[in-house]
């Protein structure tokens, strides 16, 4: 899949997005706030990595395959925008640390996340076959 048009775009932007709220308060507590990358300890690994992806697929298109041929930049950056996605919505609504309230960078992390998720996704309709043709027919 080709990221073409408005989608390259959204990508980019949800990549970016993703990446500067790592570093944005994200809870706060008694007047301390602690960001995004203070906070997590292998999530926020996760959602950087997921931001570099998303944004090299805006850069390029999503037009290079990765790790096979058939699993494209922008396929990779759909998997990890669905992943860090039920991250932030797992701890937003059931591991957010208590007594603290989240704060805007915990919102903007999700709203990249689901951006880079819409963006990238590839939502044609599949040919009408079981397995993809190996071209031996």
């Amino acid at each position: 899949m080709n990221l073409n048009g408005p989608g390259r775009l959204i990508c980019g932007t949800g990549g970016v997005l993703l990446l500067v709220s790592l570093f944005l308060p994200w809870a706060g507590q008694g007047g301390e706030e602690r960001s995004g990358w203070e906070m997590l300890t292998t999530g926020d690994i996760i959602l950087a990595i997921a931001a570099v992806v998303a944004v090299l697929a805006a850069l390029t298109g999503g037009r290079f395959s990765v790790f096979r041929p058939d699993v494209s930049l922008a396929g990779l950056a759909d998997m990890l925008g669905v992943l860090a996605t039920m991250i932030l919505v797992w701890l937003l609504a059931f591991d957010f640390p208590e007594g603290s309230s989240a704060e805007v960078g915990a919102y903007l992390s999700l709203a990249g996340a689901v951006g880079t998720m819409v963006a990238a996704g590839d939502f044609s309709v599949p040919p009408r076959r079981w397995f993809a043709r190996t071209g031996e027919d």
